[in-house]
Parts: C-alpha cells; structure tokens; sequence
C-alpha cells in the first residue's frame, strides 16, 4: 500500500509540474504574442509618420523643380547676354533684376526617419528592406540634396554681402532706374561669370539630385503604402511640363561612341520617340515596350524615370539633336 500511495504521489507531483511548465509556456507565448503585437503596432506608427513626411518631400521637390526650371531660362538669358537694360529696368521682368538676389532652396525634412532609426531594435524583420531602402534615401540622396542646398544658399548670402560692401548703387537697390546697378548687370563680366557659376550649383547640381532624391522618395512611397496596406495613388506625385511639345517628336540615332549602348549593353536603338500625356513627357523605343518617364530639369537637359539616362537637348536653325550622357546622338525627323 505504501509503495502504490508512493507512486501516485510521485505521478501526481509530476501532473502538477507539467501543468505548471505548459502554464509557464503558455505566459511567455502570451507574452511574446502581445510584445510582437506591440512592435508591429508601433513600427506601422512610424512608418505611417515617415511616409507623411516623404509625401512632403515628394511635394517640396515637386513644386521646386518647375520653379528651378524657370530659373534656368533667367540664368541662360543672362549668360548669353540675351538681356538688355529695358529688360532689367521693366517691372514685368523682377526675375532679372533680383537674380542672385532673391531665390527658392529645396528644403527636406527628416525628423521622422530619425525617429524610425531610433527605435530599430524595435522593427519586425519584414520591414528591414524598407528601413534599408530608406536609409539609402536619406544617407545618400538626401544628404547630397542637403549639402549642394547649403552650398547653394551660402553662396548667394556671399554674393549679396559682396554687393554691399562693394558697390554704392546697393543701398538703392530696390529703386526703379537704378542707372548703375543696370549697368553693373548688363556689362559687367564677373557678374556674368558669377551666373555661370551659380547655374551650375543650382541646375547641374542641385536639381538633378533633387530629381534623383524625389524618384526614389516615389519608389520608398509605394513600398511602405503596400506594406501597409494602404491605397494610393502615385498619378498625384505627378509633375506636369510647361510647354511639353518642344520634346516630343520622333528621333533617329545620327551618331554614337563606339560600343555605345542604351537600354541594355547592345548597341544604341535606333529609334526614340517622346510623347505628352495630360502635361507629361514620356520616351520609348521600337525595342522597348516600357514607357520612361521624361523630366527637363533645365532649358537643355532632361532625365528619364526609372531608367536614368540623361540627355542633352540641342535647337539651333537646322535640326534638333538629343544627345545621351553615354555618347548616341538623335536627330528630331519628325514631330
């Protein structure tokens, strides 16, 4: 009797301490449930936050770059000496006259990614792509925005205090008829010099890596919203031409380097085509089904989405030449 009271006491002990470890197994699944549940729900609240900024992003670049691309026209009108006295002097023309003087820089935001970076250890393993994606965004792209922006502003606030503290006619800057700031514009060749170097700050610098910022921000946009899933609508990150049909028409190649190549590591097409859709330029080839994108980010230079080629875009009175940056020249043959 003793020994069978001795074997049910010792099942019975052994009931109780795997009752007791399931429990304990169950607490911490329990617990691990509600911690995963936890992270998931914060991360999506900082990926909802960063994905408000970029949206902001994406409309900062939007709104600069046209304004840019006007801004190339002033900086060529003058470096051409396309600019006569009347022109500074017309009311309807205050661009001239306040040129390195009076301008827009393209100013990031950012705060929430640093937020998101903060809290990494905290981020679900499926959202590591994003984070890595976004990283590069902002490491990389949104630093050279930055710093070309800073490089930018500092020499315009330069070129003001040199006004000031070299020429008389400043204090009266603002007057109509300012005879010798007029003259100062018109003829003076370190001026012009000085719109040449600023239009390649601003325009060869600035703006392509604001362009290149602002196609990833779109790419960085989408991912998260499909992560979310959240529905978007990427036609509202759209930035429309003025004045789309001086691009569009049929090009042949005229020309090209040696082993040139676009769209692949072949030969360059032979053809290309640029078309306008609802104020949006577009470019493709007889090889090529795909549609790219096509943005002018100056009076003579245009990049294409997703594709990143730029090209040169060359009018003189007897033809029009698009000219990649790897060397194939097109000939416009047909509108």
């Amino acid at each position: 009797m003793k020994n069978n009271k001795t074997r049910s006491y010792i099942v019975y002990a052994f009931g109780e301490i795997f009752l007791v470890v399931i429990g304990i197994l169950l607490a911490l699944q329990i617990n691990n449930w509600n911690d995963a549940r936890l992270k998931e729900q914060k991360t999506t609240t900082l990926l909802l936050d960063v994905l408000n900024e970029i949206e902001k992003n994406i409309g900062i670049s939007t709104e600069k770059l046209p304004y840019f691309h006007e801004k190339d026209s002033v900086f060529n009108a003058i470096m051409f000496k396309q600019v006569t006295e009347e022109t500074y002097l017309s009311p309807e023309f205050p661009e001239f006259k306040y040129m390195l003087n009076n301008t827009e820089s393209v100013d990031l935001l950012e705060e929430a990614f640093n937020v998101l970076m903060a809290n990494m250890e905290d981020t679900p393993l499926r959202y590591k792509t994003i984070i890595k994606d976004l990283s590069h965004l902002n490491k990389i792209l949104k630093r050279d925005v930055d710093e070309w922006n800073t490089i930018f502003k500092k020499e315009f606030q330069d070129y003001v205090k040199y006004e000031a503290e070299n020429y008389d006619w400043f204090s009266n800057y603002s007057e109509n008829g300012n005879t010798p700031l007029v003259e100062y514009y018109v003829n003076n060749k370190k001026y012009r010099n000085k719109v040449a170097y600023m239009h390649d700050i601003v325009i060869n610098n600035l703006v392509r890596e604001t362009m290149e910022y602002r196609e990833e921000a779109i790419s960085n946009y989408l991912q998260i919203a499909k992560l979310l899933e959240l529905d978007v609508e990427s036609e509202d990150m759209v930035w429309e031409i003025k004045n789309p049909e001086i691009y569009t028409g049929i090009y042949k190649l005229e020309l090209h380097i040696e082993n040139g190549f676009m769209w692949g590591p072949k030969k360059p097409v032979k053809q290309l085509t640029i078309i306008e859709n609802n104020n949006r330029l577009f470019m493709a080839s007889p090889l090529d089904t795909t549609k790219y994108e096509v943005l002018p980010f100056s009076k003579t230079q245009f990049y294409t989405v997703n594709k990143g080629y730029y090209f040169t875009y060359k009018i003189n009175q007897e033809h029009t030449l698009i000219e990649s940056n790897n060397g194939a020249v097109y000939k416009k043959v047909r509108q």
